[in-house]
């Protein structure tokens, strides 16, 4: 089974991706800010995470770079959810190694088909 870390804080927007990522192979937590997604991922050892910038507390970003400090998320494939502009930041995407952006608002199958790519 596939397990799934969602960190954003508008509780909507994470049941709205559970609802289009989830299903019998596929695990699915949730986390309202960066500093309890770092605790979540810690606990759930999640194969992928779907991190939104903008949030209270600990922002995406560092929450990001932190997760990056630690060796079991090296390799993590990591999204950035935004409702920030189109453009990507092609320096971050190095910088942060993840694995790009779902710009908000997203079609579900947008979602459904980077994810499904980076869990395979």
């Amino acid at each position: 089974m596939k397990k799934i870390l969602i960190v954003d804080d508008q509780p909507s927007m994470a049941m709205l991706l559970r609802e289009i990522l989830e299903d019998d192979n596929i695990q699915i937590v949730s986390a309202a800010n960066g500093e309890l997604g770092i605790k979540k991922a810690l606990e759930f050892k999640p194969d992928l995470i779907i991190m939104d910038i903008m949030m209270p507390v600990k922002d995406g970003i560092t929450a990001i770079k932190e997760l990056r400090t630690m060796p079991e998320f090296n390799d993590t494939p990591i999204f950035i959810l935004s409702a920030k502009g189109s453009g990507h930041d092609e320096n971050l995407v190095k910088e942060l190694n993840i694995r790009g952006y779902l710009h908000k608002p997203f079609s579900a199958g947008q979602i459904f088909d980077e994810v499904t790519r980076a869990l395979s």
